[in-house]
């Protein structure tokens, strides 16, 4: 089991999630844009550390997909890069 400490991204984003979707959502847009740079670097440091035995993944946000290679992201939102 993994534990996060209560100020993590992953804990925010549950904070954000509701049942009702109209009620869903970030705060702000500065919130949303934090969590997906945040995200971004967990991503990265996955990718560093468990490579070559595992591929990690990250769902972005703002471009709801998936997305698995660095300059797929780093073409679709450079600003995080």
């Amino acid at each position: 089991m993994i534990y996060l400490p209560a100020h993590s991204p992953f804990t925010f984003y549950a904070s954000c999630v509701s049942p009702d979707p109209n009620s869903s959502g970030f705060p702000s847009l500065e919130a949303k844009a934090a969590f997906e740079a945040e995200g971004i670097s967990l991503w990265k440091q996955l990718q560093k550390e468990l490579a070559p035995n595992y591929e990690v993944f990250y769902f972005s946000e703002t471009l709801r997909k998936v997305v698995s290679d660095m300059n797929e992201l780093a073409s679709s939102l450079p600003a995080y890069i």
